[in-house]
């Protein structure tokens, strides 16, 4: 019956050594538990600050993309345009070409310089095209985008202005045209009597 009792002694010393060890070890980990919710309001913060930059830069991506879509849809008209003058010149060109045949060689010279003009709006039609490829190139990136606007606004002023030499010297080659179609016309009728 001792050695019950003994064992028993011994028993009940193990468990209250292993009772407190737990206790010791649940302290521990209740205080680490308070120590990390201590910081759990700064990462609250941290993460409020986080999503409020996040919302600021996505609010500031769209508002881009909506500027960028609409510069797209705008430039999508350009070429619209350019086509139509460029086939009204062509229209143009070709009609005068038809009746300049039937004149003699000084009415070709100046056919020859129509021509002339109609290669150089071919040529900025051709600079339009490479514009408009520069315009494709800077949409598909968005870091250089207001760099590219920029650019693209200075090639736009110096198309237009070029166009604008172009069709002032269109208008004077078509009224040399005229003029020397009238002179000819006047020297014929001097030349050959038509009977009325």
């Amino acid at each position: 019956m001792k050695i019950i009792l003994f064992i028993l002694i011994i028993s009940a010393i193990v468990f209250i050594g292993i009772f407190i060890y737990v206790l010791l070890r649940l302290k521990k980990t209740i205080e680490e538990l308070d120590n990390n919710l201590s910081r759990l309001p700064n990462v609250i913060e941290n993460v409020n600050h986080v999503s409020e930059k996040l919302k600021t830069t996505i609010d500031s991506t769209n508002t881009t993309i909506n500027n960028l879509s609409e510069l797209i849809t705008q430039l999508k008209i350009l070429p619209g345009i350019i086509e139509e003058i460029g086939q009204t010149i062509k229209d143009f060109g070709s009609f005068t070409k038809g009746q300049i045949e039937v004149l003699v060689d000084k009415v070709e010279d100046i056919s020859n310089e129509t021509k002339a003009v109609i290669v150089n709006f071919q040529e900025i039609s051709n600079d339009f095209k490479e514009i408009s490829e520069k315009v494709k190139n800077s949409v598909s990136t968005l870091d250089p985008v207001v760099d590219s606007i920029s650019e693209l606004a200075n090639t736009s002023k110096l198309f237009l202005d070029s166009l604008n030499d172009q069709f002032k010297k269109l208008y004077v080659e078509v009224s040399s045209l005229t003029t020397g179609v009238i002179e000819f016309s006047r020297t014929l009728k001097k030349i050959l009597p038509f009977r009325k």
